[in-house]
């Protein structure tokens, strides 16, 4: 939790155009009090009208609206580079002191129909209620992020596949509190990628999980298979497609 005293970007923008008018106003005032030419007073009015423009336009882009897709609180999650350069550090870890890691693929399976349907609005305000379940239910040492438009990557250090499918478990349930709470007919299939033998890239890393999330949602709505370096270990039966 940050601490200290913070202004909004509208209070900012306000702070300077007090700033401005203090340290122009009295220059003005200064010329006009010792006889200054008209020029000189003209040119000091311009530039307090010029340092207005720019204030107002300062205040109106601070105080409007975020126009992304990505809400507040998939905020908190790093981008996509952060996301590859934590998982090569994992391999790199996996190589070097054969330390096993699982890459989770968490797929919304009806943000786009939600999103064709209601907006981009509707859809962004279900997958910042994803992301912040997700964030709210990982370990310190775990990372997440956005990996696409209806997609979330989990990487979760030091962990097997027992308890990967431990975890899993969990995000998923919680996941589907969530989704009926708030009364959105929303699913996700999942897939738990294991590693405990190096591979050559985070690339080839990617593309496992890529295709593990594939046969899950080939398989239809809701399921979840967990494997270990390519070998299936579990599978939970999907809904029918």
């Amino acid at each position: 939790m940050r601490t200290g005293f913070l202004l909004s970007p509208a209070g900012r923008a306000s702070l300077i155009a007090i700033a401005g008018a203090a340290l122009v106003l009295p220059l003005l005032l200064t010329g006009l009090l010792h006889g200054s030419t008209v020029g000189t007073v003209v040119d000091l009015v311009g530039r307090c009208v010029a340092l207005g423009v720019v204030i107002v336009l300062a205040t109106r882009r601070a105080t409007l609206p975020s126009t992304s897709p990505a809400g507040a609180a998939r905020e908190q999650f790093a981008g996509s580079v952060q996301f590859s350069e934590g998982l090569a550090l994992e391999l790199a870890r996996l190589q070097r002191f054969s330390r096993p890691f699982a890459l989770v693929n968490i797929h919304c399976e009806d943000a786009a129909k939600l999103r064709e349907r209601d907006g981009d609005r509707a859809a962004t305000e279900l997958l910042d209620s994803a992301a912040e379940v997700i964030a709210g239910n990982l370990r310190r040492t775990d990372f997440s992020a956005p990996v696409d438009a209806d997609s979330f990557g989990i990487l979760l250090p030091e962990t097997d596949a027992s308890t990967a499918g431990i975890v899993a478990d969990g995000l998923r349930e919680r996941l589907m509190q969530t989704m009926r709470a708030r009364q959105w007919p929303a699913s996700f299939s999942v897939g738990v990628c294991i590693f405990t033998r190096p591979v050559e890239s985070v690339e080839a890393a990617v593309a496992r999980a890529d295709e593990l999330m594939a046969r899950v949602r080939r398989r239809g709505r809701n399921g979840m298979l967990i494997e270990t370096d390519g070998v299936p270990q579990r599978e939970l039966h999907p809904e029918p497609a």
